[in-house]
């Protein structure tokens, strides 16, 4: 393993254990979905990152995270897939500081969701995934190229037999 990746790793993920950790009476307070209005408490309910106090140390997280994934080979891209499926609390406060209305801060998100690599249900990552396409092609981005670019780092694991999120990315390729 490449001195420079283990390092920055161990480092990442001592902080992901102790975010994910504080993160998760935030991101597991229960609302109750008998009410009529539970849609719309769970959507006007604060960002877990702000409820926690912990949205600058998980953007700096995540903002090292995705300046370098790419760079890594497949195998340490895996590791950091891992770790954060491991931490689900703060994959879902997952945040970076980056403006999704341009091209190069709508790539940073897109590494983003390869990190994320469906999350826990391939349905909601393929509903997310269409509407970022739609998005960034209202936008004018050259969709097609930057989803290129994702297959090339994407998981190649089909984790629950829905295709693996290279294959999410592939079907938007024209």
């Amino acid at each position: 393993m490449n001195n420079a990746f283990e390092r920055a790793f161990e480092d990442w993920e001592r902080r992901a254990v102790s975010l994910n950790q504080k993160l998760m009476p935030f991101v597991n307070a229960n609302i109750d979905i008998t009410t009529d209005d539970w849609l719309e408490k769970l959507t006007r309910r604060p960002h877990p990152a702000d409820m926690s106090g912990l949205r600058l140390p998980i953007e700096t997280l995540f903002g090292e995270i995705v300046k370098q994934f790419e760079f890594y080979n497949s195998e340490q891209r895996q590791q950091i897939i891992d770790l954060m499926y491991q931490n689900d609390a703060l994959m879902y406060a997952a945040s970076i500081v980056a403006d999704r209305n341009t091209s190069g801060g709508f790539r940073k998100y897109m590494i983003l969701f390869v990190i994320a690599d469906q999350g826990k249900d391939t349905r909601d990552a393929m509903l997310a995934l269409e509407s970022y396409h739609v998005d960034a092609e209202v936008l004018g981005f050259d969709v097609s190229a930057i989803f290129k670019e994702m297959t090339e780092i994407a998981s190649r694991q089909d984790k629950f037999g829905w295709g693996s999120t290279r294959d999410l990315f592939l079907k938007y390729i024209k």
